[in-house]
């Protein structure tokens, strides 16, 4: 009853927590078939082979993983911020041999970037070309790749809107715009005279086991155009060019709908749980404290209230081999217990009505005179007395309220 009383207040709680409406919309997924989502994706690199997993919790799963040198870990779309513990999980998966698809277009992954030693920022000011098919949103880039079993392979790619990396550009950069690219920075959607002409940078290798990439060209809606489908599966043969495992991260996406983001909030406290040694503690703590207060202010069944109290002092128990007259007063006790017990009454409501009951009870006229002047009695009636409580026998009158029956 407690776990279950626990399980509801937490899943109540998370969900008020994410009831307030977001306003960015959800995207990037794998494993959902809107226009701005990736599973194209995921269903042509099952078709090459690949075994697809996914995370829908959190990166610090990644701790459980084996064989990290065959798998690849697909982030696209970043729309919420890892945690420090989460950027450390990915970071060691990585020192293990994993390997890393980055598609960010918000900058919230700019902390992970960091911690691997990628000092970029993420721009999201829009980008203009003249190459631009249909749509001034729709930039053709140049690609190449010259890596592992993909030897100098170009491709011409399609982008949605895309975000480009500023600083210090680490590894082999191996998307960009033309040289007659600018960036929007006041947002008359026009080149001004401060615009300058350059090329940007929307897709790196860093390192052999990282890449980096603007998440537009591996949409759905872009994927079936120009070569898309051609390099992002050339990137992931580049990565793991003898097959392997390939996770999607899907615990980066916000939800419009209250309920997913409950159910997220949820997974979010089970790992928190299962990976942070205080959480645990408080935890147990939390139980042990439920159990205590259910055993001290929870009212107990009806059947439960009436059974004998076992601590008080029962002389059938004392031990010492012979009675003498200070017994007087445990004898008279005994017999109280006797009575209380047979009624099936609790010590509260016996003592509260103890002197009428004694009366209507005891049909010995020797046992009333003993429980109204023990004091008087000496050791030689106190024997014979308490052979009689032994032996009594104690029949529940019939009016007697809240007694058994």
């Amino acid at each position: 009853m407690i776990g279950a009383v626990t399980v509801v207040v937490l899943l109540v709680s998370v969900g008020i927590a994410n009831l307030w409406p977001w306003s960015m919309e959800r995207q990037l997924s794998a494993y959902t078939g809107h226009w701005n989502d990736i599973s194209f994706m995921r269903l042509d690199l099952e078709k090459e082979g690949y075994s697809i997993d996914n995370i829908m919790s959190s990166p610090r799963v990644l701790d459980t993983q084996d064989r990290w040198d065959r798998s690849l870990l697909i982030v696209a779309g970043v729309e919420r911020p890892y945690t420090k513990d989460e950027i450390t999980s990915i970071s060691n998966y990585l020192e293990r041999g994993g390997k890393l698809l980055l598609a960010d277009d918000r900058g919230y992954s700019e902390p992970l970037l960091k911690q691997l030693g990628v000092l970029l920022t993420i721009n999201t000011t829009r980008v203009y070309s003249p190459s631009y098919l249909k749509n001034p949103d729709f930039i053709e880039l140049s690609g190449y790749i010259d890596s592992g079993p993909v030897f100098s392979t170009d491709y011409t790619v399609l982008s949605d809107k895309p975000a480009t990396f500023d600083g210090a550009i680490p590894g082999t950069i191996f998307l960009t715009t033309d040289n007659d690219s600018w960036m929007d920075t006041n947002g008359n959607k026009e080149r001004d005279l401060s615009e300058p002409l350059k090329t940007y940078v929307l897709g790196i290798f860093v390192s052999g086991n990282t890449y980096l990439s603007d998440p537009s060209i591996f949409i759905n809606d872009m994927w079936v155009r120009d070569q898309n489908a051609k390099l992002g599966v050339d990137i992931v043969r580049a990565m793991l060019p003898y097959g392997g495992k390939i996770i999607f991260d899907e615990s980066r996406h916000v939800s419009t709908d209250s309920a997913h983001r409950a159910q997220k909030g949820v997974y979010d406290i089970f790992i928190f749980v299962a990976f942070d040694n205080y959480a645990r503690g408080v935890v147990v703590a939390a139980c042990i404290i439920a159990v205590l207060f259910y055993l001290r202010y929870v009212r107990l069944p009806t059947d439960w209230r009436h059974l004998p109290n076992l601590d008080e002092p029962y002389l059938v128990n004392y031990q010492e081999g012979a009675i003498s007259q200070s017994d007087g007063l445990r004898i008279r006790i005994l017999l109280e217990n006797r009575v209380r017990v047979a009624l099936r009454l609790s010590s509260k409501e016996f003592n509260l009505r103890k002197r009428d009951l004694m009366a209507k009870v005891l049909d010995d006229p020797d046992l009333i005179r003993f429980y109204r002047s023990w004091d008087i009695y000496k050791k030689e009636d106190l024997e014979r007395v308490l052979d009689k409580i032994k032996d009594i026998e104690i029949t529940c009158p019939a009016n007697l309220d809240g007694g058994a029956s």
